[in-house]
């Protein structure tokens, strides 16, 4: 499988995961029945407050949103603002937006780094999940399996929704409001389904893109894109790629302008891999957008607040390739300057000093943790 369908496949498993492992969290539920509960897991005092007002309990009244994320994770990164916003729509409710950490211990990348450099993307309360132990607990009943992943907890302490940050989380809370947990896990059962209905076309575009057969790819990837209920957000930019790998520029042009301006517009990590494919891939003579990548790179920065290493070390490569070798130089400086591990900072010196030597910088493979 190739890196850039193991992360299709990989977002996919992200939105599928909880539906097709949740018998007991939808238990009963199937032709009409009504859904017979779940408590959850009473394990939040096993957590580290980071943040906010901790709870060690669920409060019967309250409606919990529990956000579980890694640290260093990009699709986790690409999902706050869509909770940001939902957690303002909602700021009348009584609901209680708690974001988890999930990090063992000794990752580079810790929750409190995080918040240090990016506290700016929470507005609530923050623990974390030392060594995955709230997280399993979910896992054990069948409403987490992959990450970044949400759960929805009713006024009775019992679980109403779970899913993926990028789907029906809006529709899950307000279902969920309304007391209304047969639709609610109806829409997770949904989800299943519609993701089962989409192997066959996920397989056949993967085959398509190992072999670079791009006009059958991009028949696949405009399929996926079509089917009903579709929330994967990695298609769009796989579909970018196949353009670019076809030689269609103006379409190429056209269809990236929209992912930068639009679909992806506050999505840094998706930013960030647009811009990269477009410095490092192999692409047809003429066929690299660096004005497309140099936009990407720059709002990837500002999204993250010029704090992430990784999204530096990008942008920089779009300015070597653009010819712009002074500016490729300070941005890499930064770069170095951001990396927290000792690795990341053994990548960003090579590639600077590729830089003052006026050398291609070294290859590297960017894929998802």
């Amino acid at each position: 499988m190739s890196a850039v369908t193991r992360q299709l496949v990989l977002c996919l498993a992200v939105l599928a995961a909880w539906g097709a492992s949740a018998p007991r969290a939808a238990a009963g539920a199937a032709g009409g029945d009504k859904p017979k509960p779940v408590a959850a897991p009473h394990l939040l005092d096993k957590v580290e407050w980071l943040k906010g007002r901790g709870h060690k309990r669920f409060q019967r009244g309250n409606v919990y949103v529990l956000d579980f994320w890694l640290p260093w994770q990009g699709y986790s990164r690409d999902a706050l603002p869509s909770l940001c916003a939902l957690r303002k729509k909602f700021a009348q409710e009584r609901v209680v937006f708690i974001s988890v950490a999930t990090a063992p211990l000794g990752a580079a990348i810790t929750p409190q780094i995080f918040l240090e450099r990016r506290g700016d993307a929470f507005d609530d309360i923050v623990a974390r999940d030392v060594n995955y132990t709230t997280y399993q607990s979910f896992s054990d009943i069948g409403a987490l399996d992959s990450l970044p992943g949400v759960v929805i907890v009713d006024r009775t302490g019992n679980i109403a929704w779970y899913g993926s940050p990028f789907e029906d989380v809006e529709a899950g809370l307000v279902a969920t409001l309304a007391d209304d947990t047969a639709t609610s896990l109806g829409l997770v059962r949904k989800r299943k389904a519609e993701v089962r209905a989409m192997k066959e076309t996920i397989e056949s575009f993967d085959r398509a893109y190992r072999h670079k057969l791009w006009t059958t790819a991009l028949t696949e990837i405009d399929k996926l894109i079509a089917a009903p209920g579709q929330h994967d957000f990695i298609a769009p930019r796989l579909r970018y790629q196949v353009l670019a790998y076809l030689g269609k520029k103006p379409e190429a042009a056209a269809y990236g302008r929209t992912l930068v301006d639009s679909v992806y517009a506050d999505m840094e990590y998706e930013l960030d891999m647009i811009a990269w494919f477009i410095a490092t891939a192999k692409l047809p003579e003429g066929g690299r957008d660096l004005d497309l990548a140099l936009a990407a790179a720059e709002k990837a920065r500002a999204l993250s607040y010029g704090k992430d290493w990784s999204i530096l070390d990008t942008l920089a490569r779009v300015h070597a390739r653009r010819g712009e070798l002074d500016q490729a130089i300070a941005v890499q400086t930064e770069s170095m300057a951001q990396a927290i591990s000792g690795e990341e900072r053994e990548v960003a010196r090579k590639v600077l000093e590729a830089y003052q030597e006026k050398r291609e910088p070294p290859p590297a493979e960017r894929d998802e943790n």
